[in-house]
């Protein structure tokens, strides 16, 4: 197979021939424990959810019994029943004894006379509990109030209802054949032998005891199934950053966002756990490229996108024609948001970028073209931009029963107009690709018409930040919000760039996340919970933390040439997952604020949230190791920014037709960077070290590219299969580069998190305490 080698820059280039120079030798991730072990402990008792990968889910706490209302087993939005106990004779196991062991597939207690194991197998309703004790027998009760029936005894199962699955079934059967027993009217019994219960949701009787059957025979390899799944996943992307922490958050997060991943209404993406189990367009097309696309699930991606297309709106009169749901559910389909549609045509394009199918461009051209002509046949003004109702942006809260929204950002919102034209800039090629002309044309000269005018109306001679929107009297509006991070698509100079991300994050990004409104704005709103002030929702937008947009304010600072100011960032992201809330998992908010007397913030909203790890996991593979599609060009972009942090990195990088294998070395002011490809064909790469000049490169299967980085020069080498050195290839520095990187550093050069001060004058804790 020939190297094919194309400068992008005026480069110096050796050629050596079949001269062995030992090769590169990628070194393998090191495996990363997934186990998490919390012992009994006085006040130990962690949230943790399992999903079986269709509809359903169980929630519950490690120590202690599930009180919430949304606790227990959860089967397609509904709540089957809300926990259980277990026996051991007469013993009730006492959870806060227990030694817990959290796996991705399993959770295991412990107990002084029982050790439980609770797990869900894929694509089944169904529960089993698996006990080992050395008594005679054991029970369970199922508690749910107003939610399960009490049992109905057979001989070797016991039937239920429950309140809110209607026609339905709920089956308990011993796991080994064996008679039950009643005892008070609720508890099970029988023969330890029967090693533990499996709790089904079936149509009808017969039905459930058909899976009960079908576990009896296939448990084990379901089972071994399901943690195969999990497994490969980590196989397939696996790292080493030499800070265990930051390794163990990584593979967990993957984890805890595929298990989301759910077939429910078609494919789809739970927004978040425990309250939030149903899809929300707007939700699942942020957390698409992190979820599945930076972890090579193309498949997986096209399904959804195929999937969700099948609701949009084609009701030509109606304002919602072309839009894609807002939220779908079993039982409700909306279409109140705004910024749905051009995220979900945005990832069509994403998802060509990281070789999907090119069938999907033409299957789903006609959604495309309702997704675009639609708005601009309702919603687009003389001017091009978007406009949108105050609550059709991701800052959707309303006061109820008003319906007044509680953060107006009608009716052009800055996120929106971004969302926008990048939506026009897709359609636009995905109207080339099926040689339509007359749409490419027209949607072009409408993005262009868009961004002309971006500049004048968004940024005044008085701020040097953008404005968060345009109101429908044409008054810009500056309140300081995160929004406008996704706005930067449409700032070119990279100084103005520069200074927006400055702004937001000394105003915005505190240590534990990015907050939703400056807390020197009268509306801030430094608690999410503060019932005596103000309803939760007030908040929602208006100071509290949203940890997805984490994302962009790392992005951003990586782009800014400071990955070590987003790394900070990214390590208190990963000590949350692994060490707060649920574990392995990030959840959905945080207070602005810590609370008087307190240190650091509380955790709020739902404890597992589908854009919280995505877009953790998006910028660790697209920004921090740099891969990701370089969709201008049609290549492969890598372009590391590794941190100081970080001496030693390890990664193997799903890329279009294989593998990536990366290792980093650093030593004092040299940076050694190693890839190694295994696929089918060539990968097509630019290459752009920070620095240095950028260069194409077409790596072929099997091939190592080595680029030794120094103060004054890179030397890029290049070696086939069988480790004999190919080519070499010495790179200059780029001047342009460290003019931008000093200019960078001296605007950033002592940039901190944002300082925590409670005003004493903010409206929302003024006035009478709310009982």
């Amino acid at each position: 197979m020939r190297m094919k080698i194309s400068v992008l820059l005026l480069i110096t280039f050796f050629m050596i021939s079949c001269t062995k120079k030992g090769g590169e030798m990628i070194v393998e991730p090191s495996p990363v424990n997934l186990e998490i072990i919390l012992p009994a402990t006085p006040g130990e008792n962690r949230e943790y959810a399992f999903t079986d990968k269709k509809s359903g889910y169980f929630y519950g706490h490690t120590h202690g019994p599930g009180t919430e209302w949304y606790s227990g087993w959860n089967v397609n939005t509904r709540r089957i029943f809300s926990d259980y106990s277990l026996f051991a004779d007469d013993v009730a196991l006492d959870r806060s004894t227990a030694d817990v062991t959290i796996m991705p597939h399993m959770v295991r207690r412990v107990f002084p006379l029982a050790t439980e194991e609770l797990y869900l197998l894929d694509e089944t309703e169904a529960i089993g509990i698996r006990m080992e004790t050395g008594q005679a027998e054991i029970g369970i009760r199922l508690f749910g109030s107003g939610m399960i029936s009490s049992p109905q005894m057979r001989y070797n199962y016991a039937v239920y209802t429950a309140a809110e699955a209607p026609g339905k079934t709920v089956l308990l059967a011993p796991i080994h054949n064996a008679e039950l027993a009643l005892k008070d009217h609720e508890e099970i019994r029988t023969v330890a032998s029967a090693s533990g219960f499996y709790l089904v949701l079936g149509d009808d009787e017969q039905h459930a005891l058909g899976i009960v059957e079908k576990l009896r025979n296939n448990e084990e390899a379901m089972l071994a199934g399901r943690r195969e799944r999990m497994e490969n996943l980590h196989r397939e992307n696996r790292f080493e950053t030499g800070i265990p922490v930051a390794d163990q958050a990584l593979a967990w997060n993957r984890v805890s966002l595929d298990a989301l991943i759910m077939k429910q209404t078609g494919w789809g993406i739970y927004a978040g756990l425990p309250w939030f189990n149903d899809y929300w367009g707007r939700d699942i097309f942020i957390s698409l490229p992190g979820a599945v696309l930076v972890n090579g699930k193309l498949d997986v991606a096209g399904n959804i996108l195929r999937s969700f297309a099948g609701y949009q709106n084609t009701d030509e009169d109606h304002p919602d024609y072309g839009r894609i749901p807002n939220r779908l559910r079993p039982d409700e389909v909306i279409y109140n948001t705004t910024d749905g549609t051009p995220r979900f045509v945005a990832q069509i394009c994403a998802y060509l970028d990281y070789g999907g199918d090119e069938s999907l461009a033409t299957d789903l051209f006609d959604v495309v073209v309702r997704a675009t002509e639609g708005p601009i046949r309702h919603h687009v003004d003389e001017h091009g931009y978007l406009t949108h109702g105050d609550a059709e942006t991701w800052m959707d809260a309303r006061e109820e029963p008003s319906k007044r929204a509680y953060s107006p950002r009608g009716n052009r919102a800055n996120d929106i107009q971004a969302l926008w034209y990048n939506q026009l800039r897709c359609a636009a090629r995905l109207a080339r690709m099926n040689d339509q002309p007359d749409y490419s044309g027209k949607w072009d000269q409408l993005a262009e018409k868009l961004r002309n005018r971006f500049m004048e109306d968004f940024f005044d001679d008085q701020h040097t930040y953008m404005a968060d929107r345009i109101t429908a009297r044409g008054v810009p509006s500056f309140s300081m919000r995160p929004n406008q991070l996704f706005a930067l698509d449409l700032v070119d100079d990279p100084n103005k760039r520069w200074i927006v991300t400055r702004e937001a994050w000394d105003r915005l990004v505190y240590p534990w996340g990015t907050a939703s409104l400056d807390q020197d704005d009268l509306n801030f709103h430094p608690w999410h919970e503060a019932p005596e002030y103000y309803h939760k929702d007030a908040a929602y937008h208006n100071g509290t933390v949203w940890v997805w947009t984490n994302g962009i304010a790392m992005q951003r600072m990586i782009e800014a040439g400071q990955p070590d100011i987003a790394w900070n960032l990214f390590m208190n992201m990963s000590v949350q997952t692994m060490n707060e809330g649920a574990p392995g998992m990030l959840a959905e908010n945080t207070d602005a604020l810590p609370r008087p007397g307190e240190e650091w913030v509380r955790l709020s909203g739902t404890f597992s949230q589908a854009w919280s790890s995505a877009e953790f996991l998006r910028v660790w593979y697209q920004y921090f190791l740099g891969v990701r599609p370089h969709a201008a060009s049609g290549r492969f972009m890598i372009n590391p920014n590794i941190p100081k942090a970080l001496d030693v990195v390890r990664a193997v990088v799903p890329v279009p037709g294989g593998t990536l294998g990366f290792n980093y070395i650093r030593r004092g002011d040299s940076h050694k960077y190693i890839w190694r490809y295994d696929g089918s064909g060539d990968l097509d790469i630019i290459l752009e070290i920070p620095g240095f000049q950028g260069t194409r490169v077409e790596l072929p299967d099997g091939y190592t590219l080595s680029a030794e980085a120094g103060n004054r020069e890179m030397n890029l080498y290049f070696y086939d299969g069988s480790g004999e050195l190919q080519s070499k290839q010495e790179i200059s520095k780029d001047p342009g580069q460290r003019q931008l990187r000093e200019a960078s550093d001296a605007l950033f050069g002592n940039t901190t998190f944002a300082e925590p001060n409670l005003r004493d004058d903010l409206r929302s804790l003024g006035g009478t305490r709310r009982e």
